[in-house]
């Protein structure tokens, strides 16, 4: 009996990679605080912060170096993929004009990766880890 060969979905890869992008070019505009530590008092029991804006920034950049290690390519990979247009298809003729057709591997391995990570989706990268109440005895 033949045993049918599994076939990769390689639309999820691309859709982690198109939505993980459009947030990284909205996350390079956002403006960049920072919070003075002081003596005030704080809550009891600590919760699990949500990622800010730089660990997004940060996560995702580390994912691009281990993609794309070499230095060169990764400088044209972040230029192409900065291009911010309101169309995306804009953005897909820019990015196959700078990078050609090595530009599908890189998207698919990214996405995944973004996958891997858990940075895809973002809406559960950016979301608190819900946790119960501790007991008090």
């Amino acid at each position: 009996m033949n045993k049918k060969k599994k076939v990769k979905n390689f639309s999820k890869p691309k859709r982690a990679f198109d939505s993980v992008m459009a947030k990284y070019r909205v996350s390079e505009t956002a403006l960049i605080g920072s919070v003075a530590l002081g003596s005030a008092c704080g809550a009891k029991f600590k919760r699990k912060i949500k990622p800010s804006v730089i660990e997004f920034r940060a996560d995702v950049l580390n994912a691009i170096k281990v993609v794309v290690p070499n230095t060169d390519d990764r400088l044209w990979f972040m230029t192409a993929y900065s291009f911010d247009s309101p169309n995306p298809i804009d953005i897909e003729r820019f990015v196959s004009l700078m990078l050609g057709d090595r530009r599908h591997s890189w998207e698919q391995r990214l996405g995944q990766k973004f996958i891997d990570l858990g940075i895809y989706p973002t809406k559960a990268y950016f979301s608190e880890a819900r946790h119960e109440k501790p007991e008090t005895v």
